[in-house]
């Protein structure tokens, strides 16, 4: 019988490592966010009525055939020439698979305190004791120095390279191309009652580069944003929205409503999907959780196929009294496929780039099992077995290379990097700099 635990930080966590979509959405045209085009802030009422309550018609795959294949050597052999870029103890470093070399990036005279790489790969920004700072590849040098009230943090790139984060005052936009910087929002203050204060910080951007996902913490409560950074118009959620992805063309997003943690915000959990045609969302519910037993099943780890016809999602058991079941949700039909079914937990499931594979976790009591799913054989393989509470952080290729994470919690203990076709293992956890990691910063092009 599985044990499980509801974790919202980790869930937050796993989000920002593997925010990376399995496709890379491609840039769009650079577009300037100028604090002159920053409105009023309007409010658009969340809309209550769902469009529908769909009729969900679930199916089951054709018997899987399940093979298994040996666990590898966990020798470091050469691999892709990629770069990994990682930061432990205050320090960022930058490991080349192929070569198997590492090299330190000295970037700051002090400790540094975060980091976050753009999506095309080309800047780093990263804080320090002397403020916010960026580095442009190779990152041997600094071009810029933003200034900051107090510290810095929460640092999010966007695809046309604004960079979202917060300060002592606010939440703040930093444009690349024209150095201007934009107080988005303002931190609320109460100095006669602490009580009343809320903050703002940031989460994810759409592909196009016009939405932020804004999270707002206040005493004992939060909430989230949806801003249109073009615009200024914001649309409000509750803390109930996670795994969110979205379209490549930011057309929709999908999330994962759960309802079942500590916001207690609803009773209706299950699969959304907001559509979004201007500056105007509407939201549908394309999988409920009613009739399963509300507080029995979540549903976690949405994420659309790189067609964006589909959306895979696991609906799992919080009591322990039922199966985890891997879900294919035809965005079309509404119709749902079985993927697969266990009594253990089943987890961070991804795509491969080509969308006909899927792989996932299966977590046991005893170990981690990496599983791939081939949609077109519907055939099942352990491509293997690993030490307890892996994670797939995210399909690095399309020769279907594996980044995980090993003994996850709050950060990696260490990573593992898997040839999903062959089974081969880049065991990094006794290579400098890979234990003690601080922080996953991302993966460039080899250099």
């Amino acid at each position: 019988m599985k044990k499980k635990q509801i974790q919202w930080f980790l869930a937050v966590l796993i989000l920002m490592l593997n925010g990376c979509q399995t496709s890379s959405p491609q840039p769009s045209p650079t577009s300037s966010i100028k604090p002159t085009l920053i409105l009023p802030t309007k409010t658009v009422t969340p809309t209550q009525q769902l469009l529908f309550t769909p009729t969900i018609t679930v199916t089951q795959t054709p018997s899987l055939r399940l093979t298994t294949t040996p666990t590898s050597t966990s020798t470091p052999k050469p691999g892709p020439n990629i770069d990994l870029v990682l930061m432990k103890a205050g320090v960022i470093y930058r490991y080349n698979l192929q070569t198997m070399l590492s090299k330190r990036l000295d970037l700051s005279s002090s400790d540094i305190l975060e980091v976050t790489i753009s999506p095309d790969m080309k800047f780093i920004a990263f804080t320090d004791a002397n403020g916010l700072h960026i580095s442009e590849r190779p990152f041997t040098q600094l071009i810029s120095s933003i200034p900051t009230v107090g510290n810095a943090w929460g640092l999010v790139f966007s695809n046309d390279n604004h960079l979202a984060y917060v300060d002592q005052e606010g939440l703040k936009i930093y444009n690349l191309q024209n150095e201007a910087v934009t107080l988005l929002k303002s931190h609320f203050r109460d100095s006669l009652d602490e009580t009343n204060n809320y903050y703002y910080s940031p989460g994810d951007w759409s592909p196009d580069s016009q939405w932020l996902w804004i999270n707002i913490s206040g005493f004992e409560w939060s909430s989230k944003i949806l801003s249109n950074v073009i615009t200024g118009v914001d649309k409000h959620y509750t803390a109930c929205y996670w795994y969110i992805d979205w379209l490549q063309d930011s057309r929709a997003f999908v999330a994962s409503v759960i309802y079942s943690g500590y916001e207690v915000c609803g009773e209706d959990g299950g699969v959304n999907v907001v559509t979004v045609s201007g500056n105007d969302l509407s939201e549908e519910q394309v999988f409920s959780e009613r009739g399963e037993g509300v507080l029995d099943h979540e549903s976690r780890y949405t994420a659309w196929d790189p067609l964006g016809e589909k959306i895979l999602f696991v609906q799992t058991s919080i009591n322990n009294e039922s199966k985890d079941r891997l879900l294919l949700l035809d965005y079309a039909t509404k119709q749902i496929q079985e993927l697969d079914k266990s009594e253990d937990e089943i987890m961070t499931p991804k795509w491969s780039e080509d969308g006909d594979k899927v792989y996932y976790i299966i977590q046991t009591v005893e170990e981690s099992q990496l599983v791939r799913l081939d949609l077109r054989t519907s055939e099942k393989q352990v491509i293997s077995h690993l030490v307890k509470d892996v994670r797939i952080m995210v399909v690095i290729s399309q020769d279907d290379w594996l980044l995980l994470s090993i003994h996850f919690s709050r950060k990696p203990d260490s990573l593992l990097i898997i040839n999903a076709a062959s089974g081969e293992q880049i065991d990094l956890s006794n290579v400098t700099p890979f234990t003690d990691i601080e922080q996953f910063i991302g993966i460039t092009p080899g250099q």
